[in-house]
């Protein structure tokens, strides 16, 4: 699924060796209100403090939107339930999300990224891992 609405993807920078990726900050709220976030772009040899996310996409016939900067995206129902739970109450998180971070609409910026994901990941502070929500087995 390419995950977006409305949400306008800027070019990333030229990698020049310096491996352009963007992070999402989820912003903090201490309610159950909808999800919001901006997009920032960054070089990974910068080393900017992130963690990253894993998880299995899931089902996206029935996706939710996300408030992202000044437009929307659409994101899976698994991934919007990881989110709710990582989003902090009182400061923001910042984090690699495959599906939101990489312009899924664009094949050359993802063939390029997808390439990078290894370091990527182990330039991750640390790799949050994402099962899917409680249920009554688990």
């Amino acid at each position: 699924m390419a995950p977006s609405l409305s949400l306008q993807y800027y070019c990333l920078s030229p990698d020049n060796g310096r491996k352009p990726i963007r992070l999402l900050e989820l912003l903090p709220c201490s309610t159950a209100a909808a999800l919001k976030c901006r997009l920032i772009h960054v070089f990974l040899a910068d080393n900017p403090p992130y963690q990253a996310l894993r998880y299995c996409w899931g089902d996206n016939s029935n996706p939710v939107t996300i408030q992202c900067d000044t437009g929307t995206i659409l994101v899976t129902q698994n991934l919007y339930a990881a989110l709710l739970r990582l989003r902090k109450k009182q400061q923001h998180r910042t984090l690699w999300v495959d599906a939101i971070c990489i312009n899924q609409g664009d094949d050359s910026e993802r063939i390029h990224q997808v390439r990078q994901m290894k370091d990527i990941y182990q330039a991750a502070s640390r790799t949050l891992v994402w099962l899917g929500p409680d249920t009554d087995r688990t």
